[in-house]
């Protein structure tokens, strides 16, 4: 089960996923997230650091969200990744397609920076 919290920081909103992002969690959060991107500047910090498992859905739901926000000159990041998650992104190799922080705090200030 997934659970999301989503909390305004400045300009930035973090959005806190815990549990599991499988398949059937998967419109819950673009649901929460197409909300968001209908604000501007999209800048939006994935916090991942209590998520135990997700699917591939679940990862090309991230993928697609991040694309999303790039394609409308915003920004999605990850941020406190769980070993879970990190060992996910490392097997796909999508480290390198995310931008990734070890903290909320340097997500918040790389998504107010200008990419």
């Amino acid at each position: 089960m997934l659970t999301i919290h989503t909390e305004a920081q400045g300009p930035a909103t973090i959005v806190r996923l815990a549990g599991e992002l499988a398949t059937g969690d998967v419109e819950q959060l673009q649901k929460t997230a197409t909300k968001l991107m209908e604000q501007a500047p999209i800048q939006i910090v994935f916090e991942l650091s209590r998520l135990q498992f997700l699917t591939s859905a679940g990862l090309g739901t991230l993928v697609q969200l991040a694309a999303r926000a790039n394609s409308q000159h915003g920004r999605a990041v990850l941020a406190s990744v769980s070993p879970f998650v990190s060992g996910v992104l490392e097997t796909t190799r999508l480290e390198k397609f995310f931008e990734v922080y070890p903290s909320v705090e340097e997500a918040l200030r790389a998504v107010g920076t200008p990419k």
